[in-house]
């Protein structure tokens, strides 16, 4: 809070004062301000649109703040006084405004309280007081006190304007210096480059002098000439080491340029290899050794499997464990509906296309193929769930899955999918699963597979081995390796199935405990 002593200051002295600052100031920016300052009309009323305050029955004084004087005179007219500003109006508050011989409250109160703004009703709260103050400044006597309040009473508002014009100073210098640098920081540079030139031309010359020359020149020299000469030696070791510097750094380049054309060749590479694949088939080559693997029977323990009875034991086996551990029929289908998005999109972008679901089992998979109406095939070596899905009025065939995969067409599958299937495969299987997937895909045509996610612990560790016919967990980051690197021009991983029974206060425990547990990994030919 500023105080003052108003008893202990004349009056009339300091009136006199302020007055002849304000003459002497207005008579040397009068005529510039005419000058500079245009008309309203040079402005034109379309370049005031974007800034127009709305027209509505009350305003405030902050209603108008933010705005250049131009803008606040035209907006004033138009919102108290419901029109446009005549030009000698516009230019004599205009000049009024900068020399401060007005303020912009005692513009909204004259404009408001002016027989033309009564009629108009306009509220303006807190133009008022602003009006009073200004009407009484013109009393004789009381109108100094008043002036002289006010002066006081502008006096912060002054002093934060000339804090703000410092700063804004300060950032200006602050911004000529930061070019002033550049321009010294490319002068160097280009004095460097000068130098680099020069030597080069040194080195040119030394060079074209020949060695019996040099051998000459080098016994005659004085202890100077021989200075200079080490002085030169040195910097040519100088130069050679800024050559080395930057070849290295073009070798860095041309290695990531190498890495990046081998990213874009893969899928060529890939091309050729399901090219060379198809010759050797043409060609009457035999099997894959690793095709002659069993998906479920054989891998489960062959040894229990040399008779039908044995076979047939282990299959019913098998259901219960399924039926037991992976739910019902109908819980295992309803969690499927999260692949519907991507089968349909597939099945749009190739109509018509045919589906093949590996280790079908029980055919919760085939169920929402049916449904989205796309044609597929179930293949599994447990007779026992195809007796179940064949009931259902699926197509399934029980047949081991390398030796179906083997005799079907290359390009003639739109999806190819695997529910808990790779866990049980070794890895060169694995690898060999996913080559034939890609060899008889249509261009655009997608792969699912899904399997236990070992980033939750509570699967990683306990819940994976409750199926003894596992192999070991597949990383999620593992998969989508093999899926690029056989192939596949792109790869996303879909995480599923929280356990949200157990809820943890600390997030990053609920995650590794008890979040997703299993995933999929999808890719598109």
């Amino acid at each position: 809070m500023i105080e003052t002593n108003i008893s202990s200051i004349d009056i009339n002295a300091l009136m006199r004062t302020i007055h002849e600052k304000v003459q002497a100031s207005s008579k040397k920016s009068s005529s510039f301000i005419t000058s500079e300052i245009p008309s309203f009309a040079e402005h034109g009323a379309v370049a005031f649109e974007d800034r127009m305050i709305p027209v509505k029955e009350q305003y405030s004084i902050q209603d108008f703040s933010g705005l250049t004087n131009e803008d606040f005179i035209v907006n004033a007219c138009r919102v108290i006084l419901r029109r446009e500003p005549n030009d000698g109006e516009f230019l004599h508050i205009l000049a009024s405004l900068e020399r401060g011989e007005l303020t912009r409250s005692e513009v909204l109160g004259n404009f408001r309280f002016s027989p033309e703004g009564k009629s108009k009703k306009v509220n303006v709260k807190g133009a008022y007081l602003f009006f009073l103050i200004h009407r009484a400044s013109r009393v004789p006597g009381l109108g100094k006190v008043v002036q002289i309040l006010s002066c006081v009473y502008r006096l912060p508002m002054l002093f934060k304007n000339v804090l703000q014009l410092n700063t804004n100073v300060s950032h200006i210098n602050s911004n000529i210096e930061t070019k002033l640098n550049k321009e010294r920081y490319v002068h160097g540079l280009r004095a460097v480059i000068q130098s680099i030139n020069d030597l080069e031309q040194k080195l040119i010359s030394w060079q074209q002098s020949g060695e019996q020359k040099t051998d000459s020149l080098l016994r005659g020299f004085s202890e100077r000439q021989q200075a200079e000469f080490d002085d030169f030696l040195s910097d040519i070791d100088r130069v050679k080491q800024e050559i080395t510097s930057v070849a290295e750094g073009l070798v860095s380049e041309a290695v990531s340029a190498v890495h990046e054309e081998l990213a874009i060749r893969l899928p060529d590479i890939a091309s050729l290899q399901r090219t060379l694949r198809k010759i050797e088939k043409n060609s009457g080559a035999e099997k894959h050794p690793l095709q002659a693997e069993s998906l479920n029977r054989q891998e489960q323990g062959s040894e229990f499997c040399n008779t039908p009875l044995h076979a047939a034991q282990l299959d019913s086996l098998y259901i219960a464990f399924e039926n037991r551990f992976r739910g019902k029929t109908e819980d295992v289908y309803n969690r499927l509906q999260a692949y519907t998005p991507y089968i349909q999109e597939v099945s749009q972008a190739l109509p018509g296309g045919t589906a093949l679901d590996v280790g079908c089992g029980r055919g919760e998979w085939l169920d929402v193929l049916q449904d989205a109406k796309i044609p597929a095939v179930g293949v599994d070596l447990n007779e026992c769930m195809l007796e179940n899905a064949r009931a259902r009025g699926l197509n399934v065939v029980c047949e081991d899955l390398f030796d179906y995969l083997h005799d079907v067409v290359d390009d003639s599958l739109s999806i190819i999918t695997g529910f808990h299937i790779v866990e049980h495969l070794p890895f060169s299987s694995l690898v060999l699963l996913i080559d034939e997937a890609l060899r008889t895909l249509q261009d655009g045509g997608m792969v699912i597979f899904e399997t236990p996610n070992p980033e939750n612990l509570v699967t990683g560790a306990c819940n994976f081995y409750l199926d003894p016919t596992h192999k070991n967990p597949i990383p999620p980051q593992l998969l989508e390796f093999l899926l690029k690197a056989r192939g596949f021009s792109q790869v996303e991983i879909l995480r599923l199935h929280p356990n949200d029974s157990v809820q943890l206060n600390e997030q990053v425990l609920q995650d590794i405990l008890f979040g997703p547990q299993d995933y999929a990994i999808l890719g598109w030919k």
